[in-house]
């Protein structure tokens, strides 16, 4: 392949010279660029555009704009990880990554650091939509001309350059067949948490677990990951088991409550088992297993530590993963790309469900952050 030295050779002039009249920059003559252009072709010469690209004294600001890290039981450390792990790898080639975090059960709040960011007039934005009606009045103010990621979740009618994330209604097809291989044969309802914030990312878990599960499903709608209110949980949770509970599905990163909840039961003096019919805290045919003791099957979403605690003592029996690390890094990675060389990619990127269980746990990395 050739070289720019070998056209510089061939049409008798400097390196220095053909690098301004193949980039188009400086001072050369017409002449002069007509004769390196006929070399050029003669010897089917094509410039580096990587190589020229990074060689030009740019930046590239990023804004993320994320929930705060210990929100969620800690899940939004998790992609910030990801964040910090693609802006070492790139700082060295211009990239710039500033974080926003912003409380995202508070719209205030979020509008709060959406000003900063609009005053600050980043290249590119990675964002968590997680309050969509600010989410979309923020993008209009950012115009069209900032390409913006989503990460976690989408919005509907809002085109951005890339969405990261799992396929929700799969993942929630997958948690009601892994419900089933525990529960099979089992009288009573699978009962299921969501929070009381909607969003689309959550609302379709739910939908595929419905269309998926076999028998009645219950809804319980809860605060309890904005303000970690037990007490709330657990007596809505006191109400559902009035009823047989063969199953019990989270659909955020909220099972370590629902575990802590099934055990204080269990533990204590009075247990619910009286109140609720047949099994109550326990079940007699799951999983394959028999016995009184037997706990109710528990899934949900999402390697934070309190969950990888309650899973280590066997008191969650699945957690799905989104790879939100991952999710962090790649999209940074692809606003990096798209600002730098103008690469599109596909619109959608899903990442890979994971299912975690008490057998593999050890195999998936600790995370660094824990919950106070």
């Amino acid at each position: 392949m050739a070289t720019l030295k070998d056209v510089a050779a061939r049409a008798g002039v400097s390196i220095g010279t053909v690098d301004r009249i193949v980039h188009n920059r400086g001072r050369f003559s017409p002449e002069t660029a007509q004769r390196v252009k006929a070399v050029m072709k003669e010897l089917d010469y094509r410039p580096n555009v990587l190589a020229s690209r990074l060689s030009k004294p740019r930046r590239c600001r990023l804004a993320v704009i994320l929930p705060q890290a210990q929100q969620d039981s800690g899940y939004w450390s998790l992609p910030l990880r990801g964040v910090e792990r693609a802006h070492k790898a790139l700082e060295g080639l211009g990239l710039q990554a500033k974080t926003y975090a912003y409380d995202r059960f508070d719209a205030a709040d979020f509008r709060r650091a959406a000003e900063m960011v609009l005053k600050d007039k980043p290249d590119g934005v990675l964002l968590a939509p997680m309050i969509p009606q600010e989410a979309q009045i923020f993008l209009a103010q950012l115009g069209e001309d900032v390409p913006v990621v989503f990460i976690d979740t989408d919005l509907d009618g809002i085109s951005p350059l890339a969405y990261i994330g799992q396929d929700s209604y799969q993942s929630g097809r997958l948690a009601a067949r892994l419900m089933g291989l525990l529960c099979r044969g089992l009288p009573g309802r699978l009962l299921v948490l969501a929070p009381e914030a909607r969003n689309r990312h959550l609302d379709n878990r739910l939908a595929g677990f419905r269309d998926f599960a076999a028998g009645e499903v219950a809804v319980i709608r809860s605060s309890v990951e904005s303000d970690h209110d037990q007490d709330v949980l657990a007596k809505l949770l006191d109400d559902a088991f009035q009823e047989d509970v063969a199953g019990i599905f989270v659909t955020d990163a909220s099972a370590h409550f629902v575990a802590e909840y099934l055990v204080s039961k269990s533990d204590g003096e009075e247990s619910i088992q009286g109140r609720s019919g047949n099994h109550g805290l326990s079940m007699n045919e799951c999983g394959g297993q028999s016995g009184a003791n037997q706990q109710i099957p528990l899934v949900g979403y999402d390697l934070v530590p309190p969950n990888r605690q309650w899973m280590e003592q066997g008191r969650i029996d699945f957690l799905l993963t989104q790879r939100p690390e991952d999710q962090g890094y790649a999209g940074v990675n692809r606003l990096f790309r798209r600002i730098f060389f103008q690469e599109s990619g596909p619109r959608v990127e899903h990442t890979p469900i994971d299912i975690v269980t008490p057998e593999n746990l050890a195999y998936f990395p600790h995370t660094s952050y824990q919950v106070e």
